[in-house]
Parts: structure tokens; sequence; C-alpha cells
């Protein structure tokens, strides 16, 4: 279900895109319209775990696909940038409500010993959806215009979803009673959690910046280096191809050193150095290749320990909380990482703006480590 949905999910891959060149949008306004985006899905995240505990998890998946492929067709009428905003907007909310019942179901339904790697799979089927869809979204733009983005996207976020409807029976659905799921929420609440809420906030500023990959890094390959709709494609298919070969291997190989944090250190400061690359290197096609390497292997190395950490301090009986809190992280990151990706490039330009973005992950490497010390006095 979330290959099918992911391979034509080419809104957000190429909204920055669609907003600078056929809206004719300036970089400061794209931002806005991108970071309304990011406040749906923040809201979404918020509606999904709520709704999730009452109407159960399958529902949720399945109305959240088909309204929100629905709801996607109404992105070919609105060209103003206020109506933009409001559509996007409630775009969004629809399509991320879904993210909560789908980590909490993943989570039901897997034993407590593969719960990670539940989620690692999940991943796989999102990074083959990435490698999927921007090769074949970049050639669609390009051939035949944005509005068939907009309608594949459409199309296939309801064809998920009636997979979903066939392939998941709803009578056969994973179920926590009332009072469980209550007694897990009072358990242990996340944003309660000092430390771990200052781990999140240095999270957020490394994956801020790194979301630029999908914001500033396209409008730049375009302006920059010349690269056509079809060919800023096949970069971020790339992206995803490359995560898709070698994700489960490298994050079996570390898994058996029991390392959390040290990898995630290592794997954030590497996608900060992509940046560099950027910055450093002139020539495209090595700039590219550099980009992607350590962009793609920083990514592989550290985000899956995101939910690991988060699993690891939550325990038994608050799995569902601090799984929510991660949802609720990357959602807070795609609203800033537009507030602070095509707007600044306007002040400072391109080759500042990637030291700037490097500087921004630097000071999250620090505080992740410095929440490693903080989380191992507790543990001892």
């Amino acid at each position: 279900m979330m290959l099918i949905n992911r391979s034509g999910s080419l809104v957000l891959t190429f909204l920055s895109l669609y907003l600078t060149q056929e809206l004719e949008m300036s970089k400061y306004y794209s931002g806005i319209v991108i970071s309304f985006y990011g406040i749906g899905s923040l809201a979404g995240s918020f509606l999904g775990g709520w709704l999730a505990d009452r109407v159960g998890n399958f529902k949720v998946m399945f109305f959240s696909l088909i309204l929100g492929g629905s709801s996607l067709f109404g992105m070919l009428y609105f060209k103003d940038f206020y109506l933009v905003c409001i559509w996007i907007f409630i775009c969004a909310t629809i399509l991320d409500s879904m993210r909560p019942a789908l980590w909490a179901e993943v989570s039901l339904r897997s034993e407590e010993h593969n719960v990670t790697r539940g989620i690692s799979l999940i991943r796989m089927a999102l990074n083959l959806g990435v490698f999927i869809g921007p090769a074949a979204g970049g050639l669609i733009a390009y051939h035949y215009g944005y509005d068939w983005l907009f309608i594949i996207d459409a199309l296939t976020c309801i064809s998920a979803g009636i997979f979903l409807w066939f392939m998941l029976n709803p009578n056969r659905e994973i179920k926590i009673t009332k009072k469980e799921e209550i007694e897990k929420i009072k358990s242990k609440n996340p944003y309660l959690d000092f430390q771990y809420v200052i781990f999140l906030f240095f999270n957020l500023l490394v994956l801020s910046a790194f979301f630029q990959i999908i914001f500033a890094v396209p409008v730049y390959l375009k302006e920059e280096f010349g690269l056509n709709e079809g060919e800023v494609g096949w970069f971020l298919a790339a992206n995803g191809l490359i995560i898709t070969i070698f994700e489960m291997p490298i994050i079996y190989y570390i898994e058996k050193t029991k390392a959390t944090f040290k990898p995630m250190i290592i794997g954030y400061f590497m996608i900060g150095l992509s940046f560099i690359v950027l910055w450093f290197v002139m020539h495209p096609l090595a700039a590219i290749v550099g980009f992607l390497i350590f962009s793609c292997f920083g990514e592989i190395i550290s985000f899956p320990f995101i939910s690991t950490i988060s699993i690891k301090r939550a325990g038994e009986d608050s799995l569902g909380a601090y799984m929510g809190a991660t949802t609720v992280l990357f959602s807070l990151a795609v609203i800033i990482s537009p507030l602070i990706g095509l707007p600044v490039v306007e002040v400072l330009g391109y080759s500042d703006y990637w030291v700037f973005s490097f500087l921004i992950i630097l000071i999250g490497v620090l505080g992740i480590r410095w929440s490693q010390s903080q989380f191992e006095a507790v543990d001892q």
C-alpha cells in the first residue's frame, strides 16, 4: 500500500518547482506556500492520532487515502497564492492524518523484538516509491505539464486506498481496548519528558536543513546547473534508489553493534557535508554525485535511529505516544524547512546558504551528542 501511494507522491517532490516555474511565484512566496503544507501535515498528525484511538487505524488510513487523493484534484483549479495556501493545507491535513495510524498499526502487528525492522521495512517501501515517483514525475512534468502530477498523485492515493481495503481485512484489525489505550497514554507523556523534547529539538534543526533536498536543491539544480524537470526527477529518484538498495544491509550491520546515537551523529554530520559539497564543488556532475553520496548514506545511518531511540526511551507502555511525537517532529520540519529555504536563499544567495545549512546541522549534531550523554546518565 505504501509503495503504491509513495510511487505517485509527486506533489511535494515537485512543489517548489511548480510554484516558482509554473505559477511564477517568488522564492519568498513559494516558501510560505510550502510551509502551509507543513502546517497541514502537523494538523494531520494530531488529527490522525486522535481519530485512530476512536475509530481504528484501518478507517483512518483508508479514508485518508481516498479523501486525500480526491482533494488533490482541487489543485488543478487553484492558482491564486491565498487559495493555493488554503488548499494545500487541506490536502496535507487529510493525507498526513494517515501517518500516526500507519505507525501504530505497524507497532501492533509487530512483535517486541522486530518493531524496528517493521519500521525499516516501511521505510524501504517509501524509498522505493521515491525512486519510482520522481523519475516518472520529472519526465511527465517536462513533457506534459505539472497538472498531470496532481492527477497521478490523486489516482495513486485512491488506488492505494482500494488496495488497502481488499488486502487488509478490516474485520481482522488488531485492536486495543479503550481501557488499555488510556493506561498507555497516562503512563508516560513524551511532551513532558524534558530530555526527550530537547533531543527532538536538535533533530528538528537537522531535519529542517536536510529537507532542502526537496525544497531548495531542485530549484538550485534548475537555476544554477540548467537541469530540466526530468533531470531533477532522476536526481531525486537516485536518492530513493540508493537508500532502497543499501539501507537494510547497512542497518543490519549497525544493529549488531547495538549502537544508536553514534550512527545518528555520524549520519547527520555526513548530511551536513553534503551541503559543503554544493558550496565547494563547482562542476555540476561532481557536485550532484558528491551531494547524493553524502546525503543518502547520511540519511541511511541516521534516520532509522530516530525511531529506535524513541522506542527505547518510551518503553512498552508508551510506545504509541512517543512514535506520535516523532511524526510531529517531521511535520514541524516540513513547516520550518521551506521558511528557512528559498526565502533565505533570496537574501544570502545559494553559496552562503549551503554554509548556513551546514552550520545549522552542526549545532544539531552537537546537541544530539549532549542528549546522548543525558540519556546514558539516566540509564546508568
